[in-house]
């Protein structure tokens, strides 16, 4: 199955430095740990945490 997960990258003030939809691919009944990329060099140097949405999208 294919899931939409929504993160966003915040600096250290809580602005948004990049927010996207990352495709994680997880098996049936089963769970994964993704690595989502900032975008660039440039902008993660700017990121101080990041927010995910607990809850993805699925993909039909």
């Amino acid at each position: 199955m294919r899931f939409d997960v929504h993160v966003a990258f915040l600096d250290m003030n809580g602005g948004t430095v990049e927010a996207l939809f990352y495709e994680v691919k997880v098996p049936s009944m089963g769970k994964v740990t993704a690595t989502v990329p900032v975008g660039g060099e440039d902008l993660a140097a700017e990121v101080d945490h990041c927010d995910v949405n607990p809850e993805a999208l699925q993909q039909v």
